[in-house]
């Protein structure tokens, strides 16, 4: 993917159950120091932790962010790899004005990270700043990222989870299906499984008086573009049954949707492809999430 990560998949990075296997954990002390005798204690620091964000290292994508503090606080998005993935994983820590809590200059502090579940799916090395991590098997689980001190654990994150997924074409060939922002292309969700056990990993998150425009990416088990959205077929867009009407306004135009959200509060949205009168594919229903912030 880049100079510090390593992709040998062409899906993308994108919680899901956690299994009882045994925790391995690594730790790797940092050498740097601090010239600053009266700058904040090491506990002042860690208790000042009100975020913690993973990203890849060269900086092409976000994996996942906590929210809420305390006992309250957990991880929206999760880890996912497939087969043969290499990835090096930055770890920031900032505090309630979003400022990076420079923990780990005192030399002082290591960084650790314990697996659960599908332990064998994944091996991760620690580096310091950041985790080095390779998708060895399918499996899923939780990642535990932790701040040890003299060799004891003075913080641990909220579990974050992991999968590590492989893709099969369905009957049509379809492997995976991408949503993406027609504005620029970039990932917004993309689908496991075919057939009735198609799923979507990822939803979309949005404020009132958000305007989103969307389209579909079909891709078979090599990477391969199949052209499913062309000449006579189009797109449809629709509610989910049971779905409350006034928290989003949906409108279809040919090869994309728009969604717009309204009102506060949790729907389904089903795309479907359409050859005319007759249904080509249609995908599970998509679950859109409108919050005011």
């Amino acid at each position: 993917m880049a100079r510090h990560t390593r992709r040998t998949s062409f899906f993308p990075l994108l919680p899901r159950r956690a299994g009882s296997a045994a925790l391995v954990a690594v730790a790797v002390a940092l050498t740097a120091c601090s010239d600053d005798p009266t700058g904040p204690s090491i506990e002042d620091r860690i208790d000042e932790i009100e975020t913690i964000r993973v990203d890849l290292r060269d900086g092409s994508a976000h994996v996942a962010h906590t929210h809420g503090s305390g006992a309250a606080m957990h991880w929206h998005g999760d880890l996912h790899l497939h087969p043969g993935d290499e990835v090096e994983l930055d770890v920031t820590f900032l505090d309630a004005q979003g400022d990076t809590i420079r923990l780990f200059d005192s030399g002082e502090l290591a960084l650790a990270a314990s697996l659960s579940g599908a332990s064998g799916a994944l091996q991760i090395e620690s580096h310091g700043d950041h985790l080095e991590v390779t998708a060895v098997g399918e499996g899923e689980g939780t990642l535990t990222i932790s701040i040890m001190h003299d060799g004891h654990s003075d913080f641990s994150a909220p579990a974050l989870a992991f999968e590590v997924v492989d893709h099969e074409p369905g009957a049509d060939g379809v492997a995976v299906v991408r949503l993406l922002d027609h504005a620029d292309e970039s990932e917004l969700a993309h689908t496991h499984d075919t057939g009735d056990d198609m799923y979507w990993h990822g939803h979309l998150h949005l404020h009132p008086g958000t305007e989103l425009e969307v389209e579909l990416e079909f891709l078979d088990a090599d990477g391969h573009v199949i052209d499913l959205v062309s000449g006579d077929r189009t797109l449809m867009v629709s509610l989910a049954e049971g779905s409350a009407s006034g928290v989003v306004e949906l409108a279809a135009h040919g090869d994309h949707a728009d969604i717009e959200a309204v009102a506060d509060g949790e729907v389904e949205v089903v795309l479907t492809v359409m050859d005319g009168d007759e249904v080509v594919m249609t995908l599970p229903g998509l679950e859109v999430e409108v919050v005011t912030h």
